[in-house]
């Protein structure tokens, strides 16, 4: 300790102020700081602090260590370790640098059943605490090194799974307690339900909104009973989260009671040709509160309209398919009059809610007929994720159709897309960018600049080559487009060489 308080007083005062060398001490930290030699003083103040430090650091560890504190060393591995490169990009990843595409790579190196290295465990098992939606990829690649390091840091908790363990479930951390939960859910749902339904009254309200989300593993209606329960809880985070389970079960009561309030808001006409009025509901009770329902309004919508829409979401979309006899197309076409668009706001998020395709074309159909240029009918949002719910092969053949006829509606769904394009939507998107490359129209530049951000994640990367020709450099709107064109190029080619990286032995 005194040498290190000498060495900090050397630092603080300068080295042209504290010219003497390094003090010494006895034993084999002094022998080593005794060797340090050279004329830069600086150099040799940096030395001896990082041989003190060191020694510091390894001393605190043998200090404290004892037979209690031992733990089991790692299992073996069962997956190959990813390429020297593909490390070095995830490297550069969990640095920043195309940040955004690590989970692409986590996906493709767990599909090819290859780990992580070894030496980027640590800032991997950060990026899992900090994004929730990593955490099932960052266990798959970290492997048996990375589990064994999450049970070393209370931080990184949520690896630790893999076990039935009871005692952990008891008396862990709240991360830990809520993988193992959550690996229960995933091996035996109704022991699950058990384990949380025996600890419920005793759960701090903090605690409560991290542990109902792990009922969404392996849910069924043999959890109602417990979800209807938590629709009394005292925190509003836990009611919230029981209400979205609960409206995913279609035989649940709360369902039915949705069913029940949004029934009479209905009204149909004119027999084979159908047609459908709807009205506002009048009010928000206690019980729509209790459901789940917010009366503060979102998305600028009224506070009546935006009741409806909630209460439309919670239905299955297939109970008003069954209630009319018709399917979702003609019945999407069937509604009148001014909140047509909150009736198909709500369905739309009634199909996310309960991944029913059929639902998406004919609800993006008629808002972009009413679309106009810089306002959306339904919330964008709920639209660019019903693009995403289409089946693969006609949401190409929708979204090239609408570049060509609406290119500011398809910019703003591309922008927010979720889903990989295929070959042909990127060669229309690249045809038409270089096509608007060439014109010096800010506003067609500013509408397509996020879709710029977006394309080099979603494009088909087998395509950079061919992405990167044709551009019209020489153009004067150039300088306006240079920049995106250049960064969305640059995101493309790199999950290409990402991609093939992983594939590498």
């Amino acid at each position: 300790m005194e040498l290190w308080r000498e060495l900090v007083k050397a630092a603080l005062l300068g080295t042209e102020r504290e010219r003497s060398a390094p003090a010494t001490t006895a034993g084999p930290l002094g022998e080593v700081v005794g060797r340090l030699n050279g004329t830069d003083a600086e150099g040799r103040l940096l030395a001896a602090a990082a041989v003190v430090w060191a020694y510091r650091r390894a001393g605190q560890g043998v200090a404290k260590a004892d037979e209690s504190q031992r733990t089991l060393p790692a299992e073996d591995e069962e997956w190959l370790r990813v390429s020297g490169r593909a490390g070095a990009q995830l490297g550069l990843m969990l640095g920043g640098e195309h940040g955004e595409l690590l989970g692409e790579w986590l996906a493709a190196a767990a599909s090819a059943r290859k780990r992580a290295p070894e030496e980027w465990l640590p800032a991997l098992l950060h990026a899992g605490k900090t994004q929730e939606s990593l955490r099932d990829l960052v266990l798959a690649v970290a492997g048996e090194r990375g589990r064994w390091l999450g049970a070393q840091n209370p931080e990184w908790g949520y690896a630790s799974r893999g076990s039935f363990d009871e005692a952990l479930w008891e008396r862990g951390r709240l991360d830990e307690r809520v993988a193992v939960l959550r690996e229960v859910r995933r091996k035996d749902a109704g022991r699950g339900r058990e384990w949380l339904a025996g600890v419920w009254e005793k759960e701090s309200p903090d605690d409560r909104p991290k542990l109902v989300g792990c009922l969404a593993i392996g849910l069924g209606m043999d959890d109602e009973p417990l979800l209807e329960s938590m629709l009394d809880d005292g925190r509003k985070e836990v009611r919230k989260a029981a209400a979205n389970l609960l409206s995913l079960l279609a035989g649940s009561r709360l369902v039915k009671r949705m069913i029940e309030r949004v029934e009479p808001l209905f009204e149909g006409s004119g027999g084979k040709r159908l047609r459908l009025a709807v009205k506002l509901p009048a009010a928000c009770d206690a019980g729509m509160v209790r459901d789940g329902v917010e009366r503060k309004p979102q998305g600028g919508y009224g506070e009546r309209a935006w009741w409806l829409v909630q209460m439309l979401a919670d239905v299955p979309p297939g109970v008003w398919a069954k209630k009319w006899g018709k399917a979702a197309g003609e019945l999407v076409a069937a509604v009148q009059g001014e909140f047509a668009e909150e009736v198909w706001e709500g369905w739309g998020r009634a199909a996310l809610r309960h991944r029913d395709a059929a639902w998406a074309e004919p609800i993006l159909t008629a808002a972009v007929g009413r679309w106009t240029k810089d306002d959306s009918p339904v919330a964008l949002d709920v639209l660019a994720d019903l693009v995403g719910l289409m089946a693969a092969r006609r949401r190409e053949e929708w979204l090239i159709g609408l570049v060509k006829s609406g290119p500011a509606q398809a910019a703003a769904l591309l922008g927010q897309s979720k889903f990989a394009w295929g070959e042909r939507l990127t060669l229309e998107v690249l045809a038409y960018l270089q096509s608007q490359a060439a014109k010096a129209d800010y506003q067609t530049f500013w509408r397509w600049s996020a879709v710029m951000k977006q394309a080099g994640t979603r494009m088909d990367p087998a395509l950079a080559g061919d992405a990167a020709a044709g551009w019209p450099a020489e153009g004067k709107g150039w300088g306006l487009w240079k920049s995106g064109v250049e960064q969305m190029l640059a995101a493309l080619q790199f999950r290409r060489d990402m991609l093939e990286a992983i594939k590498e032995a």
